[in-house]
């Protein structure tokens, strides 16, 4: 009978240890997602902000390229005026 109780002691305590070490290595396995997780977001956060600062110069070089135009347009429409006048 001793033994009989030993055996179920042991098979009691194995069984602990074995839902001691899951609970453990699913801890560290939701953390490591965790982690994972809160990096991706940085580095979709870094992505976005350099689109966003991307798409920002391009439309102030473009505003700055339209504007050049306009005046380059312009001083052509002055030059054509000024022969005409002529």
């Amino acid at each position: 009978m001793t033994e009989r109780k030993e055996n179920s002691v042991l098979f009691s305590l194995k069984e602990l240890r074995k839902i001691e070490t899951d609970r453990v290595q699913k801890a560290e396995e939701d953390e490591k997602a965790r982690e994972e997780a809160d990096r991706y977001a940085r580095e979709e956060a870094e992505r976005q902000r350099r689109a966003e600062e991307e798409a920002r110069m391009r439309s102030e070089e473009d505003a700055r390229r339209q504007a050049e135009e306009a005046r380059n347009m312009a001083a052509k429409q002055r030059d054509i005026e000024e022969k005409l006048e002529m």
